[in-house]
């Protein structure tokens, strides 16, 4: 799935060789069809033990876009983040966050289907581990076609995928990401 949504907003981010940009108009039309609250699911990467085809997993979700061009995932699971690092200690400790609020703007690319790059600000996270406190700072992609989100107006389906680049403590300049990790939401108004 997330190969296949990956493929189809690669070819939809594409603007015309003339470099066509929406008018305030067509932004505004793709901002009063994406507003709403979303109910679905949030796709992550996981290998399945029992069954090695299976490699995503889903939790339940819910997130709103606001008319001021805005995606807000109100309790972002951060605890989730702990399965992507390789850290044991990082891990452990990331496995008790507390759910955090996430943001993604919005930048609106096309109208038919309403295709737009989610630019995700950081998520800040303050933990206590090892015997101090540290500030652990995850950043997605930005201004690029692999976190990316489309609207499917006849379902009132959205789909956006976020790809997390780092993730690093203390402004350090580890990354302890094993690999660039898509989140995929899916859901519907």
């Amino acid at each position: 799935m997330l190969c296949c949504m990956a493929a189809m907003f690669l070819t939809s981010c594409n603007t015309d060789d003339n470099g066509y940009t929406l008018t305030k108009e067509e932004i505004a039309a793709c901002l009063n069809a994406v507003k709403g609250n979303y109910t679905g699911k949030l796709i992550y990467p996981s290998q399945n033990p029992n069954n090695s085809n299976d490699k995503t997993d889903s939790l339940d979700i819910q997130w709103s876009a606001d008319m001021d061009t805005t995606i807000t995932v109100k309790q972002f699971p951060a605890s989730l983040l702990a399965k992507f690092v390789e850290d044991n200690t990082l891990k452990t400790a990331l496995e008790s966050a507390e759910n955090k609020e996430l943001k993604c703007n919005l930048y609106f690319t096309r109208v038919s289907p309403v295709v737009f790059l989610a630019n995700t600000a950081p998520i800040e996270l303050s933990l206590n581990y090892g015997g101090a406190a540290h500030q652990v700072q995850v950043l997605f992609y930005i201004n690029s076609a692999a976190s990316v989100g489309i609207y499917d107006a006849s379902k009132k389906e959205l789909q956006i995928q976020l790809l997390i680049g780092n993730i690093s403590v203390d402004k350090g300049q580890t990354n302890y990401l094993k690999n660039p990790t898509p989140l995929v939401f899916s859901g519907t108004k």
